[in-house]
């Protein structure tokens, strides 16, 4: 479940300029809680990879492309048994992009290991009588958990290890 939202984008500085719902008279007009409207604000903190890169030791050799990168990363992973292998979605990544991950490596790699970062600041839940305001404040907790966590064996691998 998500929110009906318009997504202003500044393509100059490559940012996120506000976030407003989409106006739906049957649901909430034209109001969005204030975690939804200013929680984009999160991800100008993460330092987010700008172009492909391929790490040789210590070293990071850039001017590479996407088919390079793919192409070696599969050879090194190819290079484990999948038990040896674990992967960890999270919930500000999108259905999309979790379920891809979830394709490469559960599909293709044969990876059991796959689970969902749970370490997030988590505030209590706010239950009224006819809705619940979640403590869990990540844009995609439930798809992630949804799209990642159903066919592996991930929340007891990840709380053995």
């Amino acid at each position: 479940m998500g929110c009906n939202v318009q997504v202003e984008y500044i393509t100059d500085s490559n940012e996120i300029g506000r976030i407003k719902p989409v106006y739906n008279p049957a649901v909430n007009q034209w109001w969005m809680c204030d975690d939804g409207r200013l929680f984009y604000h999160e991800y100008e903190k993460i330092e987010r990879l700008q172009q492909p890169q391929i790490r040789t030791g210590k070293e990071f050799k850039a001017g590479v492309n996407w088919s390079e990168v793919l192409s070696n990363t599969m050879e090194n992973l190819r290079k484990f048994k999948s038990e040896e292998i674990a992967v960890v979605g999270n919930g500000f990544a999108t259905n999309e992009e979790n379920f891809l991950l979830q394709q490469i490596f559960s599909e293709g790699l044969k990876v059991k290991n796959i689970g969902v970062c749970d370490r997030f600041t988590q505030e209590k839940d706010v239950v009224y009588p006819k809705f619940t305001i979640k403590g869990e404040k990540l844009p995609n907790w439930q798809g992630a958990v949804d799209i990642l966590v159903q066919n592996s064996r991930s929340v007891k691998f990840l709380k053995e290890n």
